[in-house]
């Protein structure tokens, strides 16, 4: 799909998200607490300490205790809904994509725990045709001509 100005632009699913949200929700923290214990098991509890005094604090505090009350539930319930949002995060592109992608997941848990999963649906795919429509009307007015073959240009001129 080719975008004004020839720039391209990626095909828009936000009917993913509708799909995507029961599998985080449910799917992915049941199967990464199996696989934390095992690992906890494995590794003489190095797994839970560094979950509990390391990860779970820090997240808890970038995400301004948003998770605290699902937090306190246990650290294998807590460390299963990171990486259940880790995972999700790694679908997102680049850096500043993937910490977003961690945000709005810390929120989108934190509304499933409220309100339940289908209000948590809801909002991701809200959340998403809202961002899906301000890239395509921002793209609108992106400019002809980049930085790039401005400087070139008039480095030509000299």
């Amino acid at each position: 799909m080719v975008g004004p100005h020839g720039t391209a632009l990626k095909q828009v699913y936000p009917a993913r998200s509708l799909f995507r949200q029961p599998h985080l929700c449910w799917l992915a923290p049941f199967s990464a607490m199996i696989l934390l214990k095992i690992l906890d098991v494995i590794s003489f509890g190095l797994v839970e300490w560094v979950f509990v005094h390391v990860i779970i604090p820090v997240v808890n505090a970038a995400s301004l205790g948003l998770l605290e009350t699902q937090f306190s539930k246990g650290w294998l319930f807590a460390a299963a809904i990171l990486l259940a949002d880790l995972w999700f995060a790694s679908i997102h592109e680049g850096f500043v994509g993937k910490l977003n992608a961690c945000a709005v997941g810390w929120f989108l848990f934190a509304v499933m725990f409220s309100y339940g999963v289908v209000v948590a649906i809801v909002a991701h795919v809200v959340f998403d045709l809202i961002v899906h429509f301000v890239k395509a009307f921002c793209a609108r007015y992106q400019p002809r001509i980049s930085l790039v073959e401005i400087f070139m240009a008039l480095s030509s001129r000299r």
